[in-house]
């Protein structure tokens, strides 16, 4: 009956009186995949951040399972009950389970007992604690605090405070934390142009078409306009689509963790705010460089300034599938760490900008299976030193943001390698755009 009932616990209408406005933490079942087993567990409730659904900021939730065993289960929700992320898992350290457990059981005697089988309920920023748990007759007894202190916990309810808030920290870890944008679909649109991307302070995800990309006409779509698809990206230290120009929609984030993530917008081609749910698909991502390849090709430079290669199986759909089980192979030894810039034009090629602001030009002809085969390197320009960002749409088409917020195009007429590449022969660059103050453009 015990093991039962922890099985169909729900959360229901827990309201909270805060600076004269209600609060009201609806009912939400469980997961099936995280049931808490013999009746141990611990329910953690973190409000942490808003975002915009309908032109309206609403607040979000992140809801976190934490069983005895140190597993942790956590998704994020709307305030509109709309899920913003699967249920995903993840495990606390032993010490920090200790940490728990030792403040819970400091708080009530027996508190974390194997038979009766506590949770924790905390309410959002406010701070407000709810600890549940069954007595040694079986009767539910309820201990909480709130900015008024209805029942006053010992003074290990920091320890329990500070516990809930690694629990919200680890909810970030291992599960996407940026937020596609909900919105109903409508006719819109399709644009042939580059897709480009651009994360502004606020984290919004802005999305533009430049239809003028094959000559560098400063024509957009949209009126060059952004269209805003999502919120929350900020977090991420690395952003970039899966192919240069953007014609499949897939979209990558890694985290401070070194978790990589994937995305899909299915409204790529138009700026419609139109998303596939997404994915966690790896972790050990944190190098100095990180970027596609195109056709699910990853290429990380790690601290010694060694290349290596990843092909991500899983592409399409976000399947967690890797060629080589997901271990990388080395395909380069030096001349990578002094990259200021790194980025991949498409089918092997490999542009690099060192601090001296030189061009490079590469090919990996082993870009389809990860061997060590490369085209010879060449110098193919300089003077790259006043850019922010530098990335490709292929097709030998280069962007580039100077510090002052212009945005540059500029074609490199020998990309492919079928003749040798020719020292500065990318053309005059041209000015399609102003006012780029963006964290990132991708």
């Amino acid at each position: 009956m015990k093991k039962m009932l922890y099985r169909t616990i729900k959360i229901s209408a827990l309201i909270i009186l805060v600076l004269g406005g209600f609060i009201a933490i609806k009912a939400q079942d469980l997961p099936d995949a995280a049931g808490m087993p013999a009746g141990k567990g611990a329910w953690v409730v973190e409000q942490k951040y808003k975002t915009s659904i309908g032109g309206s900021y609403l607040r979000g939730y992140i809801y976190v399972i934490v069983q005895s065993d140190g597993t942790v289960f956590h998704r994020k929700f709307f305030d509109t009950w709309q899920p913003a992320t699967g249920w995903c898992q993840d495990k606390f350290t032993a010490a920090e389970m200790r940490d728990i457990k030792g403040a819970v059981a400091s708080s009530k005697s027996g508190a974390w007992d194997a038979s009766y089988g506590p949770f924790i309920n905390v309410l959002g920023e406010f701070r407000a604690l709810i600890m549940t748990m069954r007595d040694v007759k079986g009767k539910i007894v309820e201990h909480k605090t709130t900015l008024w202190r209805f029942y006053d916990l010992p003074a290990d309810i920091v320890k329990i405070t500070n516990a809930v808030d690694a629990a919200g920290d680890l909810a970030f870890s291992n599960c996407q934390n940026s937020a596609p944008v909900k919105v109903e679909k409508t006719e819109d649109k399709t644009e042939n142009g580059a897709t480009i991307y651009a994360v502004n302070q606020a984290g919004d995800l802005l999305w533009y078409n430049h239809t003028g990309f094959a000559n560098g006409a400063r024509i957009w779509a949209n009126n060059a306009k952004a269209k805003n698809v999502g919120h929350e990206w900020s977090s991420n230290i690395k952003v970039f689509k899966g192919d240069p120009r953007g014609k499949d929609g897939i979209v990558y984030t890694v985290s401070k963790g070194g978790f990589l993530n994937w995305y899909k917008h299915n409204g790529f081609a138009s700026g419609l705010s139109d998303w596939e749910t997404p994915k966690n698909v790896g972790s050990g991502f944190n190098g100095q460089q990180v970027f596609s390849g195109g056709g699910g090709v990853i290429y990380l430079i790690n601290d010694a300034g060694e290349l290596y290669w990843y092909k991500h199986l899983g592409y399409q759909f976000g399947e967690k599938t890797w060629a080589n089980n997901g271990a990388g192979k080395k395909v380069g030894n030096v001349g990578w760490k002094d990259a200021r810039f790194v980025f991949s034009g498409g089918s092997g090629v490999i542009y690099m900008i060192d601090n001296q602001g030189d061009l490079y030009w590469s090919k990996h002809l082993g870009f389809a299976d990860g061997t060590n085969k490369w085209q010879e390197r060449r110098k193919v320009g300089s003077g790259w030193t006043n850019f922010r960002q530098v990335f490709s749409a292929g097709g030998g088409i280069i962007y580039a943001l100077k510090i002052d917020g212009a945005l540059y195009w500029y074609l490199h007429q020998d990309y492919s390698g079928s003749a040798p590449p020719q020292a500065n022969n990318l053309g005059a660059g041209k000015e399609i755009g102003t006012g780029w103050n963006f964290n990132f453009v991708f």
